[in-house]
């Protein structure tokens, strides 16, 4: 939500739409393990919005030795509250969002 609300959508702008995201699934690969006092920063962007779904994807790493130490995605759709159906994403939110696709994170 932190990324969403320095867009300029919090979690009251969804709600005031009557319409939001919800998970429709999440994938993690560990890579190697952390340890207890390490400190873990996440990266996180938006991979690809499309009519009803967004992709964002993230990076766990360690600070100490800048290892990844895990990679993840959520497949997000978007739909209406009161109803929970799918919606097309609105104009004003597609715009919101930088799209940063996987060839950009890995060049």
């Amino acid at each position: 939500m932190a990324h969403s609300t320095a867009q300029g959508w919090p979690s009251s702008a969804y709600h005031q739409l009557g319409h939001g995201w919800v998970v429709r699934s999440h994938a993690i690969e560990y890579l190697v393990p952390a340890y207890s006092g390490d400190e873990i920063v996440v990266r996180t962007w938006v991979a690809n919005m499309k009519r009803v779904t967004s992709m964002r994807r993230y990076e766990l790493i360690r600070t100490s030795d800048d290892k990844k130490l895990a990679v993840a995605s959520t497949n997000w759709a978007f739909v209406k509250f009161e109803t929970h159906q799918l919606c097309r994403v609105p104009t004003e939110i597609l715009s919101a969002f930088e799209i940063v696709p996987d060839a950009e994170i890995h060049s």
